[in-house]
């Protein structure tokens, strides 16, 4: 194979992790940031 297939799956990959990494992080660091809120205000989880 060409060196710029491997060259254009690495980045594929690198971009397929960085993401997946960034939606995961998203939604944890959105239910911790919900869960402090809550109990720093005594607001619902849902608000």
């Amino acid at each position: 194979m060409n060196i710029l297939t491997y060259i254009a799956i690495a980045i594929g990959g690198i971009v397929a992790v960085g993401s997946t990494l960034s939606i995961t992080l998203g939604i944890f660091g959105t239910i911790i940031y919900k869960i402090i809120r809550s109990a720093k205000y005594k607001i619902s989880l849902f608000d």
